[in-house]
């Protein structure tokens, strides 16, 4: 299955991580290795995150980092995961 990692924001102060639109336990896998990867080298803006069965949703401050550093934070971990793991980029 491809998973394909898209970024989007929610608010001024959230963002999305979807890896895709449905309950599979492949999704959940690679949502969860994305949980890992940010509790072991966490963004120092992030202020929690709550992972859903294909999603990720990211809180974090705005005072320190903007959407689009993030993102690319956020990116190069889904990079990363992606030699190891299930995700794999659009």
């Amino acid at each position: 299955m491809n998973i394909q990692p898209r970024i989007a924001p929610v608010g001024d102060s959230a963002l999305l991580v979807e890896l895709g639109r449905s309950i599979d336990p492949t999704l959940q896998a690679a949502v969860s290795a994305l949980e890992q990867a940010i509790s072991r080298e966490p963004h120092p803006a992030i202020i929690e995150w709550v992972p859903t069965y294909c999603s990720l949703m990211v809180y974090y401050n705005p005072l320190q980092v903007s959407y689009q550093e993030l993102a690319s934070w956020l990116e190069q971990r889904c990079q990363r995961l992606e030699q190891t793991g299930p995700i794999q980029r659009r």
